[in-house]
């Protein structure tokens, strides 16, 4: 996850070289994050991932091998953290140049535009 500041608009890039997991670090980075926009004088954010993949979500290796009280924390400020992005009090903006499913489809449809590349093999939808 990267941000930057340039010209007034936030632009944060969700780059793991993979498909752009998530787990309770990534939620806690977002936060960090979302936390920094709204101190930086910002007009708005702009959430992209690389080409190819916006996200796939929630880590699918990961999640089954936590003790059932860590995967309760992390669904839960899982939750917390894409109910801030939809309330931000900025106007926020989902750029999608590939596939956006499961819970990668969340913070897509949390933002308040979403704009995606014309392209046939991207898969966009709440399952795979």
């Amino acid at each position: 996850m990267r941000y930057q500041l340039k010209d007034g608009l936030g632009r944060l890039t969700l780059d793991d070289g993979k498909a752009n997991t998530m787990q309770l670090a990534w939620c806690d980075e977002l936060h960090r994050v979302l936390d920094q926009v709204e101190r930086d004088p910002c007009y708005a954010l702009v959430i992209e991932g690389r080409p190819g993949f916006f996200s796939a979500g929630l880590d699918l290796k990961v999640l089954p091998g936590l003790a059932p009280d860590a995967l309760r924390n992390t669904t839960e400020r899982f939750v917390e953290s894409m109910r801030r992005v939809f309330l931000f009090p900025k106007p926020v903006i989902a750029a999608s140049a590939g596939h956006a499913i499961a819970g990668g489809m969340m913070p897509y449809l949390c933002a308040d535009i979403r704009l995606a590349l014309d392209d046939q093999t991207a898969t966009y939808g709440l399952h795979q």
